[in-house]
């Protein structure tokens, strides 16, 4: 009990790290309408699910061309009214990675239109007001399991302090790898390729927004892997990049380049202490 009271009171104390979000009574129309303009809209740069909990029964409508990880927010959403008895709800799932609610900055610059919607996503952003969840990729774990991306494995296997006293013997170089998802990321991948790989180990996996250049081009290396270099690079991409937790558990210096977006952890961060 006095374990849980502990994670209680973290939990209570990580709300200042969050932004809330408040929508007026007179505002909800405004939900109605912007679902709306998705629905009959042409669904091709979003996709999102509308989940009413009306005595505890879920009601779910969906906007956009690709709506396939409906099947993740079905999963958490499915689990806690089997668990718990739900209150009357009425939100909104981003299945994109993008955050869609209202920019942050018109609400702050005077601009009185402020109205903004109730949306739940993955990855948030300096500029929007989604409430952040877990990625789909742990809500998954936790729920069902998950063979191949197991965050507690990584964790068990390689979050101790007694694994840091291997630092020294690893490889003495900085590692990334990731597709071409940022003019940064082929920065450090032209930076890797003019040290002649002496502390930097930098490439190009896969080229879909950028000219392919075949010098920046490197080959995929298994997650693992990571944990034999002293250094792990952390660049965001068109969002926030995903694998962050799992790089975080492997007993390596983690250097992360700050960018506007998050995930739901980070904003808890102690910089120059967890990451650099």
């Amino acid at each position: 009990l006095s374990l849980l009271d502990s994670f209680y009171n973290d939990w209570l104390a990580s709300f200042d790290l969050c932004p809330v979000l408040v929508i007026p009574s007179e505002n909800l129309d405004f939900v109605n309408k912007q679902f709306n303009n998705w629905k009959h809209g042409p669904g091709n740069t979003y996709a999102v699910c509308r989940y009413i909990i009306k005595n505890n029964e879920v009601f779910r409508d969906c906007a956009g061309q690709h709506v396939g990880f409906k099947m993740f927010s079905d999963e958490y959403v499915s689990t806690l009214v089997r668990l718990v008895k739900m209150p009357d709800l009425d939100f909104m799932q981003n299945l994109g990675d993008w955050p869609l609610s209202t920019n942050r900055l018109k609400a702050t610059n005077g601009n009185k239109n402020t109205d903004v919607v109730p949306i739940i996503s993955w990855c948030g952003s300096d500029e929007t007001y989604d409430m952040i969840l877990p990625t789909y990729d742990y809500t998954r774990t936790v729920l069902t399991g998950n063979e191949y991306s197991d965050i507690f494995n990584y964790l068990d296997s390689n979050d101790k302090p007694e694994n840091f006293k291997d630092l020294p013997n690893k490889i003495d170089k900085a590692i990334w790898r990731g597709r071409d998802s940022r003019k940064e990321r082929l920065q450090l991948a032209e930076m890797s390729n003019k040290d002649q790989s002496e502390n930097l180990d930098a490439g190009i996996t896969a080229f879909f927004f950028f000219p392919k250049d075949e010098k920046l081009m490197t080959s995929r290396i298994p997650m693992t892997d990571f944990t034999k270099y002293q250094m792990i690079l952390s660049i965001d991409g068109t969002v926030a990049a995903y694998r962050m937790p799992y790089i975080m558990a492997m007993a390596s210096v983690v250097l992360k380049v700050k960018s506007g977006y998050y995930e739901h952890f980070y904003k808890g961060l102690r910089w120059g202490r967890e990451v650099l």
